[in-house]
């Protein structure tokens, strides 16, 4: 069984060695320090624009706590 250090040992030897090539086995680009993840951006006005809400109401919570209590008197 590998210790510890031995398993972190060849962890970060393998992701140190994994940006070296993407999946072609190539290398990346020269071009830029990004590689070629610039090509894939694309500016187009119909793509849906990120939400602004990072949660669910408080109301919905509320509703899922008290069927969620009914549920666990109910057993």
């Amino acid at each position: 069984m590998r210790s510890r250090r031995q398993f972190l040992q060849v962890a970060t030897a393998g992701l140190v060695a994994l940006p070296a090539c993407n999946q072609s086995g190539a290398p990346p680009a020269a071009t830029s320090p990004a590689g070629r993840s610039r090509e894939l951006l694309v500016s187009n006005p119909e793509h849906p624009r990120p939400s602004t809400l990072d949660r669910l109401p408080l109301e919905w919570h509320q509703q899922r706590a008290r069927l969620l209590q009914e549920r666990a008197g109910a057993s």
